[in-house]
């Protein structure tokens, strides 16, 4: 009886600690990301500072010697005028941050790897039409948090890829001269591409296999210039790499409205 007593006291003891104790964790402050800057663009059709929608967020946390991935490609958007994610994500304090955002996160032609900080890009599967922008932010927590050091993280993104375009202009001046432009390509420009992100620095593409890029339906239809006009073909993308391209157009020239050559 004397054991039985004791265990029952045990039993009672444990009971009353779990309903009556609660450990109370300070979640601090939570991460959140402030309207992004987009530098150098200059075209509506670029993502712009305006007009950027959304991003996906790769954020690694490290401290004491360990390091936890707490973003992946987690969805970034714009709601009203700030840019908001679903679930949040707490300060450390002390702490190491490292930041890397992709856009957009929308249809999205990137991968990224954070477990080897690359980034990939398929140019075929964008058929040469997504501006990709990148940006990279790394930032230490203090030893105390406080409203002040737990500021919002400030994306500034730059673009990754090259924005090529045509002009052609008809300088004859007789005044009954005009040009038919069309099939303007580039035919060997990079598939794809693959870039380390190391600590945010500019890494150089590093590229794959062949791709024509045709320069705008107008363009590949044909376009008539008249004397003394510019036709101004709509930009594509491609991906930076050292090449001597290959750029190839036919021109249809007329008098009278009659074809005589092709070029």
């Amino acid at each position: 009886m004397k054991k039985i007593f004791i265990a029952v006291l045990a039993v009672a003891a444990l009971a009353s600690c779990s309903k009556e104790e609660a450990i109370n964790v300070n979640q601090g402050e939570a991460i959140s990301f402030e309207n992004a800057f987009v530098e150098n663009a200059t075209r509506a059709t670029d993502l712009t500072t305006t007009n950027l929608q959304d991003f996906g967020v790769y954020g690694t946390v490290a401290k004491g010697g360990n390091s936890a991935l707490i973003f992946n490609n987690t969805k970034v958007y714009k709601s009203g005028n700030a840019f908001k994610y679903d679930v949040a994500q707490y300060w450390v304090a002390a702490a190491d941050y490292t930041f890397t955002a992709v856009a957009p996160f929308t249809n999205a032609k990137w991968t990224y790897a954070p477990e080897t900080t690359t980034l990939s890009f398929n140019n075929e599967t964008a058929v040469a039409e997504q501006d990709v922008l990148l940006a990279y932010v790394a930032k230490t927590t203090e030893d105390v948090l406080t409203a002040e050091n737990t500021q919002p993280v400030a994306f500034t993104f730059k673009h990754i890829l090259s924005k090529v375009a045509f002009k052609f202009q008809n300088a004859f001046a007789d005044g009954n001269t005009t040009l038919d432009v069309y099939n303007v390509k580039i035919n060997n420009t990079a598939k794809s591409g693959t870039m380390l992100i190391d600590n945010g620095a500019d890494q150089a593409w590093v590229v794959a296999d062949d791709l024509a890029v045709p320069f705008g339906k107008a363009a590949a239809d044909g376009v008539v210039i008249d004397n003394g006009e510019t036709l101004n073909v709509a930009h594509q993308y491609i991906i930076p790499a050292s090449r001597e391209y290959d750029i190839t157009f036919d021109v249809d020239l007329y008098q009278a409205d009659v074809k005589l050559a092709t070029y």
